[in-house]
């Protein structure tokens, strides 16, 4: 009855955008997505389709073009020169770490995955008050994403965070992997 799961990381090995098998038209939203100064953009997709493999290439090349990055994440998946990374550990955290945030004066903000309420809120927040927040969900669609983030807040609330999330949000990037023939 004993279970072990091991993730695999390359911390060396980078993908560039350009790499992703993304079409030339799905590159240029996605692009297009990260020159913006403020608002939300969440990738989804279910488990092993390469969430984070997108979120690291996206930080990477804002990362080219100058951007003051920081990312709050349960754990670092990947040490990248030049962003400020904090491991979070619990929702109750988000608070101080905020603080800590705002004083580095971030352009863009990497929450790893919206797990919860507090997340979902925090990110919602960070994204109308002059911030980028790239983020993921696990979730199958578009419209699936935009649910699970409401139906997370209890019924009295929902109708605030259908305006937040329509005033903050960019786009969602649904993703899945495709296996390639190779030969």
């Amino acid at each position: 009855n004993e279970k072990i799961v091991l993730r695999l990381q390359y911390h060396s090995r980078s993908i560039p955008l350009s790499k992703l098998g993304l079409s030339p038209e799905r590159l240029r939203v996605l692009l297009d997505s990260i020159t913006k100064s403020d608002g939300l953009v969440l990738i989804s997709g279910p488990t092993g389709s390469g969430k984070t493999t997108t979120l690291y290439a996206l930080i990477e090349e804002m990362d080219r073009l100058g951007k003051n990055i920081s990312t709050l994440e349960n754990p670092v998946e990947k040490q990248l020169p030049r962003v400020n990374q904090a491991n979070i550990f619990d929702h109750q955290d988000f608070p101080s770490f905020q603080r800590a945030l705002m004083r580095q004066d971030p352009d863009v903000i990497l929450l790893g995955e919206i797990r919860d309420p507090q997340t979902a809120d925090l990110s919602m927040k960070l994204a109308s008050t002059g911030h980028l927040v790239l983020s993921t969900l696990h979730t199958d669609n578009a419209s699936q994403t935009i649910d699970r983030i409401i139906d997370s807040f209890p019924g009295n609330q929902q109708d605030q965070i259908r305006t937040q999330l329509a005033a903050s949000l960019l786009g969602i990037f649904s993703q899945r992997l495709i296996p390639r023939i190779t030969g």
